[in-house]
């Protein structure tokens, strides 16, 4: 583990990745691949052929800890040179703390049960209710529908399309989604970024609740994979990862 000039100066002016442990460098490539899967090992750092940096691991020494205001308990760091967008769902895969510009941020934790697929062409309503209807539940009623307009009931998933076209609403007991036109590509989706006419179903739960349960963030998750898996779409999380597993969508 390297200890470099200048730690404690780079830790709290940039995006860092803080661990309680020393990972194997193979798992740390394997998550960044999940955000970039163009990503190389080189030396100490994983490197991307858009800018993205990562050096690490970096050795947390007291000393440097002390100077950069980091709070107790994280020995291992990794330092992004370029590209911050990768640090927050590094944070949340690898069991760590997002550390930005001299502190600590607090995870959103509350949002991480949200999942978006991105779908090279608009699926047909019947067949997309059907795929969400396990996950989500016959719908019995809901808020955000009560301002809607021709609404279509499909085998339990109320469907209908919101005024200003290219946006269409899914709501079950359980599960929302949201299908409209992409404003974003992120890296995860590698080939897919180059589509034209990309979309996103944006799903999370059909009503505001406090606190989510596992049980329903898994399902959200395990709806985006079966989605994506149909019609040939990447399914990611907030922060631009792949979702591979229902469990991903989980506070860590």
């Amino acid at each position: 583990m390297a200890l470099i000039d200048g730690a404690a100066r780079r830790v709290r002016r940039g995006s860092t990745l803080l661990l309680p442990y020393v990972p194997a460098p193979e798992q740390v490539l394997e998550t960044v691949r999940l955000f970039h899967p163009a990503a190389e090992q080189r030396g100490d750092t994983i490197r991307t052929a858009d800018g993205i940096a990562l050096r690490g691991p970096v050795a947390i020494t007291p000393r440097v800890a002390r100077r950069a205001g980091i709070p107790p308990g994280w020995p291992v760091a990794y330092v992004s040179k370029r590209g911050a967008e990768l640090v927050p769902g590094l944070a949340h895969r690898m069991g760590g703390r997002w550390f930005h510009d001299g502190r600590p941020i607090r995870r959103r934790d509350a949002d991480h049960h949200r999942a978006t697929v991105y779908l090279p062409a608009r699926p047909e309503p019947a067949s997309l209710s059907a795929l969400l209807l396990p996950y989500a539940s016959p719908v019995t009623g809901s808020r955000q529908l009560k301002e809607a307009e021709d609404v279509v009931m499909l085998d339990g998933i109320a469907y209908t399309q919101v005024k200003g076209g290219g946006v269409d609403l899914y709501v079950g007991g359980r599960i929302a989604g949201l299908v409209r036109p992409a404003t974003e590509r992120p890296y995860a989706l590698g080939a897919l970024r180059g589509n034209s006419e990309l979309l996103t179903c944006d799903l999370a739960e059909a009503e505001v609740l406090e606190q989510v349960p596992a049980e329903l963030a898994m399902d959200v998750a395990q709806a985006s994979l079966t989605i994506a898996e149909a019609y040939g779409g990447v399914a990611l999380d907030l922060d631009g990862y792949r979702i591979t597993r229902p469990e991903d969508l989980l506070p860590r």
